[in-house]
């Protein structure tokens, strides 16, 4: 008895080993499953982040291509507007780009080895009657991308003397505690001792300023401490009285020539535009309707001074600019000229 129970123990220990038993063969086999589960995870995973990365740099790529290619045709909108400026400064009155025709004006552009890249399309706006202010809207594309276009609009003009606040031949001198918002110009020396919000200019580079004794000094200066240097110092800027700056040495105005013009508007008034002498009064306001009309009134008397203003020096003319009273003297349409000539001081709104 106790030998079949151990045989049967021996038995069932075998049957059992045999069950758990494992050849070299399956274990390769079950090992080379686990390596293949693991690399198609990996993988995956690789194929996943490698196409994600593609695709964040085909973004980046084309989104630094669009911004390149917006730039070019930023530049070859700025192209336009600089031709035509170009072509103004050589035919002041010529609209319609050499053509006779209206636009737009289309302009290939290439680059330095000649080869095209783009085109600017000029619309261009001229002038009104009376006016020298001519719009010119530039639009650049490229032949590469056709979808990006750039447009640039600006506005230029002739200068005229209404810029400057102040516009003179001779030497002068603005004293402290004076505040001008327009540009002053001066064929002679500026002493400026005042506030200037804009800018100040001279057609000369150095003079002998009649209020102050010594050496000559710089065409535009001023005494406010610190009190400027004399030439060959270099000249600070001063910001706290030029706030805009002041420039040297730039080109007369022509007295002379301005003389000859407001001679030819004169006679160009009196035959197309409109034209009145003096007033015999204080002057004229003219007031321009939203209907191409104006009215024109004579200006009988200004406001009176404050009692604590006195004209000590006796100057002619001394006073106030503000209108006192008035008398109309008609309503008038917009000269086809353009052009209204008041030989007299003149009051303007509207």
């Amino acid at each position: 008895m106790k030998l079949r129970i151990k045989n049967t123990l021996i038995e069932c220990l075998k049957f059992i080993s045999l069950m758990f038993r494992v050849s070299p063969v399956g274990v390769r086999a079950r090992k080379r499953g686990v390596l293949t589960i693991q690399v198609l995870i990996f993988g995956s995973v690789s194929v996943i982040l490698l196409t994600g990365f593609v695709l964040w740099m085909d973004i980046n790529l084309r989104a630094a291509r669009r911004d390149y290619d917006e730039i070019r045709a930023f530049a070859i909108a700025e192209a336009g507007i600089e031709y035509y400026r170009w072509h103004l400064a050589h035919a002041p009155n010529d609209f319609e780009d050499g053509t006779a025709t209206s636009g737009p004006y289309v302009h290939s552009y290439y680059d330095r080895n000649n080869n095209l890249i783009g085109n600017f399309t000029l619309d261009i706006t001229p002038p009104v009657i009376g006016s020298t202010v001519v719009t010119i809207k530039s639009t650049g594309s490229l032949v590469a991308n056709p979808s990006i276009a750039k447009i640039i609009q600006v506005r230029l003009g002739i200068p005229s003397f209404a810029k400057y606040a102040a516009v003179l031949e001779a030497a002068v001198r603005f004293g402290a505690g004076t505040e001008v918002f327009g540009e002053i110009h001066s064929n002679s020396g500026i002493r400026f001792d005042g506030l200037a919000h804009n800018l100040i200019s001279s057609a000369i580079g150095a003079y002998d300023d009649p209020d102050h004794s010594g050496g000559n000094e710089y065409a535009v200066h001023t005494h406010i401490a610190p009190v400027d240097p004399l030439p060959t110092t270099t000249l600070p800027a001063r910001t706290d009285i030029f706030e805009v700056g002041r420039l040297l040495s730039v080109p007369q105005v022509n007295f002379t020539g301005i003389t000859q013009d407001l001679s030819e508007m004169r006679a160009t008034a009196s035959s197309s535009g409109f034209y009145r002498a003096s007033s015999t009064a204080f002057g004229y306001e003219v007031v321009f309707r939203p209907d191409d009309t104006f009215t024109l009134y004579k200006v009988n008397s200004t406001t009176t001074p404050p009692a604590n203003c006195t004209n000590l020096l006796g100057q002619s003319g001394w006073g106030t600019w503000s209108i006192n009273s008035t008398t109309s003297l008609g309503a008038f349409p917009m000269p086809t000229s353009g052009i209204i000539f008041l030989e007299d001081n003149v009051w303007v709104r509207g």
